[in-house]
Formats: C-alpha cells, structure tokens, sequence
C-alpha cells in the first residue's frame, strides 16, 4: 500500500521533519528541539534495518544530547557575562548540525 494514502510517514519523511523540528528550535526556545528528540526515541525501532536512516537519528540524537550540554554551559557562564557570543557560536554550531544532516539526507548520504 502507498505510504502516502495509508497516512502514515515513511523513515526518510521522519527523519525530514524531525531535521524541520530542529531547525525551528531557534524560534521556540528549544521547544520543537524536544520535541524531535521525542519522535527520534518513537520512531526509532522503526528504523534499525534502515542503515542510511538510523544513521541521520543517531545524529538527530547527539544534536539533542550536545545541545543540553550547551544549555548547560550557558546558564553556567551566566554570571560571567559570556552568553550571548556563546549562544551565537551555539548558534552557528546548530546550523552547522541541522544542515550538514538536512544536506546529506537530501543526498542520500550516511552520518556515518
């Protein structure tokens, strides 16, 4: 049956939204960020025999995981003063993430 007229998703089209989740992390406090990491930890088992898939999860999952330690080490430099050149290099550092997966899922590419 048709992915698409079932209603439900295909691993590739998860993997894109949760890429989309992250990236509008940026305008939703971190929010959508959650949120991706949520329908990674769902969605997994579904794609364990998909190794092109799996591999842009796994990274998804570190996205998530660095960016906690990186919360963490901005509330922690708050009183130093230093977070907002912090925050724009986490900032870069995101962009960097979301869109070397997004570039590599569009090109069928592993995070491998």
């Amino acid at each position: 049956m048709d992915e698409h007229i079932s209603g439900k998703f295909t691993p590739t089209q998860w993997a894109w939204i949760v890429y989309g989740l992250q990236a509008l992390s940026i305008f939703c406090f971190g929010i959508t960020l959650v949120i991706g990491f949520i329908v990674n930890l769902i969605k997994r088992h579904e794609v364990e025999n998909d190794p092109l898939i799996s591999s842009h999860f796994s990274w998804q999952m570190k996205t998530f995981g660095w960016n906690i330690f990186w919360a963490v080490v901005l509330v922690l430099c708050a009183p130093l003063g230093a977070t907002v050149l912090l925050s724009f290099i986490v900032g870069v550092w995101n962009f960097y993430r979301i869109g070397f997966g997004a570039f590599n899922l569009f090109h069928k590419r592993s995070m491998d």
